[in-house]
């Protein structure tokens, strides 16, 4: 009876309907993913990266993490193998501005740091303790490992001489830090949201 045949024809129809609007889903979260793994290549580097951002919000355009990355992606930030070299030009200058005695200091200890800091020196040995040669030395070491955000925490008890010399890193260590953590949550959305359309649009059995 041509009934049921129309009623199957329907069936059939809304069965691709369905399919094809789950396949275009799944299309959509795979090309923001890849644009977030493009994203992330660039903004890794030390270069801005605004045009790469600018590609991501034209598909993910409610994104926070996007709004945030904005003004960061104007400048980008150094690497993270670089801010290392670049913290081991300014630690020993930072190292010597630790042992300032300060202003109140008498003559022979004022003298003593003059004569001292004519040559930055920085003793390189232990990690261990609370001197700023040793903090110093740790977050040199976690640097050299990758870990900018335990470098920059391993060295907040240091005296405001000494952060003063350090202050361009840490305006650039932060910047790594919060590009970084944007960019990981924007990827970290983008392949939940992917494994979750990939699950929804698994075929069925009939």
């Amino acid at each position: 009876a041509p009934a049921p045949a129309q009623a199957e024809v329907e069936r059939l129809n809304g069965r691709i309907t369905a399919l094809e609007a789950s396949q275009k889903t799944v299309s959509d979260a795979a090309v923001a993913a890849l644009a977030v793994a493009t994203l992330a290549e660039a903004a890794g580097t030390s270069r801005p990266f605004g045009p790469e951002l600018l590609g991501l919000q034209r598909v993910l355009p409610g994104s926070p993490d996007l709004r945030a990355l904005e003004p960061l992606s104007r400048t980008g930030a150094p690497t993270r193998a670089g801010l290392a070299t670049q913290f081991g030009n300014l630690a020993g200058r930072a190292a010597s501005a630790a042992r300032n005695p300060g202003v109140e200091a008498d003559l022979f200890s004022r003298i003593r740091y003059a004569l001292s800091s004519i040559v930055s020196i920085r003793y390189v040995g232990s990690t261990k303790g609370s001197t700023p040669d040793a903090m110093l030395a740790r977050a040199q070491a976690l640097l050299d490992e990758g870990d900018v955000e335990g470098a920059v925490a391993a060295l907040d008890p240091l005296n405001d001489s000494s952060r003063e010399v350090l202050a361009p890193w840490f305006v650039a260590a932060n910047r790594r830090i919060e590009i970084d953590r944007h960019v990981s949550a924007v990827r970290a959305d983008a392949l939940a949201e992917l494994a979750r359309v990939s699950r929804a649009s698994a075929p069925v059995a009939p």
